[in-house]
């Protein structure tokens, strides 16, 4: 049966991507299948890697893609416009890549201008058609020529006025040219030294410089392939080489963008500090959360850094629609100094909503099911831009497919409150984050209940106090110096008395510690860059400062469970640290390969003997391994008897398959098939083990010499609908290697597969 399912696909293969394309060709077009360059030159002269790239970079014509053309030549011979044939083409082809003699001279026009601005002037470029006349196909190598070394710069020399201020901050900053003697000549050093020179000018208060007055001569008649390089300035206008500094700053947080004077509000003058001016209603917003925003004061030197910085907080207060400032030149003799004053003008978002949700949600545990959120915010509570928001939420969650870890639904509801300040609030003085990004006070008071069907709950209330801020737009921070919360589990089935391991991870208990949490995510501009990385790291503690405090004042422990209690309950003592590393890199146009490496520790100890439940570490459901559902692996190569949903199995093996470290990894490779729609296949694997052993739990401590013979291994194919805004992922995954021996002896149960071992996974948004 398997010879014949392997034949069919060969046959399916050949039939589909094996025939010709060439009948659709005109007489006189051919396929364009790429570029190659070729560089010739002596021994003597080297190449750097940095310059092939630039050179690689002008070969913009992506090769054609033969089954690609073929999808889209069936596609446009279709008889119905939105037929099946219609459906491939858009979804699967691509529009076919003609050989254009064009083109290629172009190209090597374009690459001859490369060569000069690196510096190989007198270097020649040609290039070679390979014509494969029975495929119709042509393929183009450009051979470069260069016979000399590359120009360098001889002399760097600048000439400006030796008087006033604008001449002594140009020879304050010269010093730093990028344009340093003996270095090769790059056309790009002379736009960057230019773009340097103005930045450094605008932040020194010469507001109206542009790096259009810089200007560059180049000799080269000295020979010996190099060149002398003069910068001068332009004839400049008194404006351009004056200094100036604040004035006056009038702040308007309640500007009219309609131009038509409709505002209710009070309007005030108010007088914050010398040359601040206030117009607005100071009950609405006040005027000192403004102050303490601006940037500038009255006698400071404009600066262009700290005017972007004062409109990226302005706009991160998160009240505004529309922020600009403008800076308008007093009438001044001076050619050196003059003042400016600054009117900075702000109109206001709606600050009530009331937003209502309903959306399929994917837990971190693995769960997916209907969630409905309804949120009312307020983005000026008291006046201080100050965000306080209200939810209330609700949803039931299922797994579908696989192992089963007896608790196959859950229902759940919840309330949280946050209120975020856009300053620190805090009893000692300080203000993290760059000048572009403010930082935020948060506090947050939240209660949930969780009823894992059939019998299982749990009560969660929390409250926490802590700040979040910004590095720079790829960095963030969050710190919770004081997080409460308080566990309280409803166990019907006794499983605290049937597994004594597990009375504290289930056991009512509060959680008093503390959390930090550093995130690296920038940007990936797949146009520009073809690889990417993320890094999160994050370590919470609890319990330490009240041992020691309660040790140290000789507290008595309860005699029947050895701890400390506060009113009437243990507190848990723990450190968790977990770290999430995820890189990314271009394949194809269209092809991607994302990976992700996950490992955690935590340890309990003082007055813990294990972490809470809802502190553990587990591994399996939609953005974890996914051809195991969650919390049914591990620890280690512990295999719990299958729950059946009815017996009290049940609860423990839900309960049982966590623990105090992972190790977790993924590889996918993502292709997008449509602008909207994305074809994925991946290999997951991982594990969790106990930092103990546990007798109740054989074979669950971690041992560095079991570890990948108890990984847990994965693969699968998924489809997700990509809309930027929303992302609706499908995917389906079928268990490759077991971390545990089973009763057959078969650890590798893909040699035995069965339809029955699929695992169907519905989530939002993509694992990783």
């Amino acid at each position: 049966m398997k010879n014949k399912s392997l034949s069919l696909l060969l046959i399916l293969s050949v039939s589909l991507f094996g025939c010709s394309i060439t009948k659709y060709l005109e007489e006189d077009r051919s396929f364009y299948t790429g570029a190659e360059i070729k560089f010739n030159h002596p021994d003597s002269i080297k190449i750097s890697d940095d310059f092939k790239y630039d050179i690689d970079e002008v070969i913009t014509t992506e090769p054609n893609s033969k089954s690609g053309a073929w999808f889209h030549f069936k596609g446009e011979g279709a008889k119905h416009p939105k037929g099946f044939r219609k459906w491939k083409a858009k979804t699967f082809g691509s529009k076919p890549v003609y050989y254009d003699k064009y083109i290629t001279e172009k190209t090597t026009e374009l690459i001859d201008n490369t060569l000069d601005n690196e510096g190989y002037f007198g270097s020649k470029v040609h290039y070679k058609e390979i014509v494969d006349k029975a495929n119709k196909t042509v393929k183009v190598v450009y051979e470069i020529d260069i016979n000399d070394a590359p120009y360098k710069l001889n002399s760097v020399d600048w000439e400006y006025s030796t008087d006033g201020v604008f001449s002594e901050k140009i020879k304050s900053i010269e010093e730093k040219s990028l344009l340093v003697e003996g270095e090769r000549y790059k056309l790009e050093d002379f736009r960057e030294e230019r773009v340097r020179i103005n930045n450094s000018l605008k932040d020194s208060g010469f507001y109206f410089f542009s790096s259009n007055y810089l200007m560059f001569d180049l000799d080269s008649a000295k020979g010996n392939r190099t060149v002398d390089v003069k910068a001068y300035f332009k004839e400049m206008p008194d404006k351009v080489k004056r200094l100036y500094t604040i004035d006056t700053v009038l702040l308007q947080p309640d500007f009219d963008l309609d131009g038509l004077n409709v505002s209710k509000r009070n309007h005030k003058t108010v007088q914050i500090d010398s040359g601040i001016i206030y117009k607005g209603d100071p009950v609405n917003l006040k005027p000192s959360i403004l102050e303490t925003t601006l940037q500038f004061r009255q006698g400071d030197i404009y600066s262009r850094h700290k005017h972007q910085a004062t409109l990226r907080q302005f706009s991160g207060l998160g009240v505004f629609k529309y922020v600009d400032i403008d800076f308008t030149p007093k009438p001044s003799d001076n050619p050196d100094y003059g003042t400016m004053n600054v009117n900075a003008k702000m109109s206001q978002v709606t600050l009530h909503s009331l937003s209502t949700e309903l959306a399929v949600s994917t837990w971190s545990t693995g769960y997916t099911g209907p969630e409905l959120d309804v949120t009312w915010k307020n983005r000026n509570t008291f006046g201080g831009a100050e965000k306080l928001s209200f939810t209330v939420y609700t949803g039931i969650q299922k797994q579908f497919g696989g192992k089963t870890n007896g608790v196959d639904l859950i229902f759940w509801y919840g309330v949280d409150a946050k209120l975020s300040i856009p300053r620190v609030v805090a009893p000692f003085n300080v203000r993290p984050g760059g000048d572009f990004y403010i930082p935020y006070t948060n506090f947050g008071v939240g209660f949930k209940k969780y009823h894992f069907f059939p019998s299982y709950s749990l009560n969660y209330l929390t409250t926490s106090y802590g700040f979040d801020w910004r590095t720079n737009e790829a960095i963030k921070h969050t710190l919770d110096p004081v997080v409460i919360s308080f566990q309280a589990t409803s166990d019907t089935t006794n499983i605290s008395q049937d597994i004594p391991s597990l009375t504290e991870a289930f056991r009512n208990q509060f959680i008093l510690g503390s959390q930090y949490s550093f995130e690296y995510a920038p940007n990936w501009n797949k146009k520009v860059k073809n690889t990417s990385f993320y890094y999160k790291g994050d370590i919470a503690i609890s319990g330490n400062i009240w041992y020691a405090v309660m040790n140290g004042l000789g507290v008595p422990k309860n005699p029947e469970t050895g701890q400390y209690e506060i009113f009437g309950n243990p507190y848990s003592q723990y450190v968790r640290l977990t770290n999430d590393f995820r890189f990314y890199f271009k394949t194809s146009k269209k092809g991607e390969m994302a990976t992700r490496f996950v490992v955690g520790y935590s340890k309990p100890w003082g007055n813990s003997t294990a972490l809470p439940f809802i502190q553990q570490y587990f591994v399996g459901g939609p953005n974890s391994i996914r051809a195991f559902r969650s919390r049914t692996l591990g620890p280690g190569s512990f295999d719990p008897p299958e729950a059946n949903g009815t017996s009290e199995n049940s609860t423990q093996s839900f309960g049982q398959q966590a623990g105090d470290i992972k190790i977790e990894g993924s590889f996918e490779y993502r292709y997008d098939l449509h602008q909207y729609l994305k074809l994925a296949a991946f290999v997951d694997y991982g594990n969790v083990w106990l930092a103990n052993e546990d007798p109740d739990r054989p074979g669950g401590e971690f041992k560095f010499d079991n570890v990948l013979n108890e990984l847990a291994l994965g693969a699968g194919v998924g489809l997700r609908i990509d809309l930027q805004f929303f992302v609706m992922r499908f995917d389906f995954a079928i268990p490759l290697r077991l971390p545990y021996v089973p009763e057959d002896g078969v650890q590798w149960v893909i040699k035995k597969p069965s339809f029955n071992q699929l695992v169907f996974n519905l989530a939002i948004g993509y694992p990783f």
